[in-house]
């Protein structure tokens, strides 16, 4: 099946533009582009429409990568939905960008120990020094997502002036 990978979305000058490259061409040439659709849509209904449109293009299939804040947005989704909160996607990429752009420092520990690296395939725990600092609790979640999180606990990152 053919899908689109998307490295960015951004909007400039009232159009939008995406960087991506379809997936069954090798190698894998990313080009950036306008949308006429999305433009017309941030034209007509705003910001939040064009959200709501690209995010649905994600959970269809058609759009793939965890790179974006949309798809970080969905991996944040399924983590909330493990914690027993539901968001509609309606109202996803406003609750989002919330906790995304708030700046609370964590560090992620796991069974007490300090979690100093997180790769796709494993994390590394220390046992001394302060390990990884999140930009904040959503970041570390997106991060530890694929992981068993039952041990995993996040402590606020105290900064000294």
């Amino acid at each position: 099946m053919s899908y689109y990978k998307i490295k960015s979305v951004g909007i400039r000058e009232n159009k939008v533009f995406i960087t991506g490259a379809c997936n069954n061409i090798i190698p894998i040439r990313y080009s950036r582009s306008e949308s006429p659709e999305l433009t017309k849509v941030l034209l007509e209904k705003g910001r939040d429409a064009v959200d709501i449109l690209i995010l649905k293009e994600f959970i269809s299939g058609n759009f793939q990568g965890n790179a974006t804040l949309y798809g970080k947005a969905l991996i944040w989704q399924g983590v909330q939905r493990k914690e027993g909160v539901e968001i509609a996607v309606e109202d996803l990429m406003v609750e989002f960008k919330k906790v995304w752009s708030s700046k609370d420092p964590v560090i992620a520990r796991y069974n007490g120990s300090p979690i100093l690296k997180v790769t796709r395939a494993k994390f590394t725990m220390g046992f001394n020094g302060s390990g990884k600092i999140f930009r904040n609790v959503a970041e570390a979640k997106i991060a530890l997502a694929g992981y068993d999180n039952t041990n995993i606990s996040f402590k606020a990152e105290l900064t000294e002036n």
